[in-house]
């Protein structure tokens, strides 16, 4: 356990995104992205399906993907990502929002599932547009 690397002690992007690519291969083979995102005191992993035709609106859905499609590499992963990291909110699912109004909805709705939901397959969601992992 003395070897594993926390996120304060110099963990940096590159690093992060090296893990990523190599423990989620296999889903960026399929047309899948993994992106690292520094904020101010944290970074996020976003999950997409990049497997899609340019210039697509954001809503539309060819950007859709299945827990299904992804839940086979993706709990490993994270099994992987929360021993060797501090991940430090609920996993995020973004989804698009089935009654959007322009003028009075959100187009995407976000929904938290906490660790040991998505490690046990617990998710309940059919078509996601992106997946957002905090680490700190």
């Amino acid at each position: 356990m003395k070897h594993l690397k926390k996120f304060n002690e110099s963990l940096n992007k590159e690093e992060l995104q090296d893990f990523c690519d190599t423990y989620l291969a296999y889903l960026l083979d399929e047309g899948y992205s993994i992106e690292v995102v520094s904020g101010s005191d944290e970074y996020v992993l976003v999950l997409r399906n990049e497997n899609r035709p340019t210039n697509v609106p954001m809503d539309s859905p060819e950007l859709l993907f299945t827990w299904e499609e992804v839940k086979d590499q993706f709990i490993p992963f994270l099994h992987m990502l929360s021993k060797q990291y501090t991940i430090t909110r609920s996993i995020k699912f973004w989804v698009l929002n089935k009654k959007f109004d322009r003028g009075t909805e959100r187009a995407f709705l976000d929904y938290d599932y906490d660790l040991s939901m998505v490690l046990e397959d617990r998710v309940s969601l059919e078509e996601v547009v992106q997946i957002n992992i905090y680490l700190k």
